[in-house]
């Protein structure tokens, strides 16, 4: 008994509320998931109600919540969508084929904070879920160094980007200035040796 209770005490809801729309006991409304009559569609087109089933209630409310599209029957449509949905968070979430309970915890919180942040059109994006080299760049940007960057701190970043860029114009100009006014020198010089030498030529 100890043991199922310690079980019970470590169980966390969060993975079966996110990615299969199972409430916590206490906050069921009558619209919740175990209060929804949903049948099994067998291939030849009878029905088994799910309630009727004698598996427990979490196995009925597992097998509820396939019914992903809310129609009251769970057929092999359902089941085809729902293993093509855990086959890909296998593939995203998890490594060598399989996929721990915080591997897929992880992976759908991600998800859920980069939904968040784009329904409330959040100023700041964490960087730290990104590939190494890209965080190597954006903590150049990370002015407070918190993880995350914003668009205070990118709007900065693109002004000091414009600025080297409309730096290296000038230069380029000036570049291209001084070389022209290289060439009228030496140009000048030819002429005036030129000119030199023409005059020496007469005076002899």
């Amino acid at each position: 008994m100890a043991s199922s209770k310690e079980e019970s005490a470590e169980y966390d809801p969060w993975f079966d509320q996110i990615s299969l729309g199972i409430a916590p006991a206490d906050d069921a409304v009558g619209g919740s998931t175990g209060n929804t009559k949903v049948v099994i569609k067998n291939p030849d087109g009878s029905t088994v109600d799910v309630d009727s089933l004698n598996v427990s209630d979490k196995m009925k409310d597992l097998l509820k919540a396939v019914d992903s599209d809310g129609g009251g029957t769970l057929d092999d449509t359902n089941v085809q969508h729902a293993l093509q949905l855990f086959g890909t968070m296998k593939e995203v979430f998890g490594s060598k084929g399989t996929m721990s309970h915080k591997e897929a915890e992880n992976g759908l919180h991600l998800l859920q904070q980069l939904f968040k942040d784009k329904a409330a059109n959040a100023h700041e994006v964490s960087y730290m879920h990104m590939p190494e080299c890209v965080q190597e760049v954006m903590k150049e940007w990370d002015l407070d160094r918190s993880g995350s960057v914003s668009v205070v701190e990118l709007s900065a970043a693109a002004k000091a980007h414009r600025k080297v860029k409309e730096e290296g114009r000038i230069m380029r100009r000036i570049i291209v200035a001084l070389s022209a006014v290289i060439v009228l020198l030496l140009t000048g010089m030819f002429v005036m040796s030129y000119l030199a030498v023409d005059m020496a030529k007469d005076l002899t």
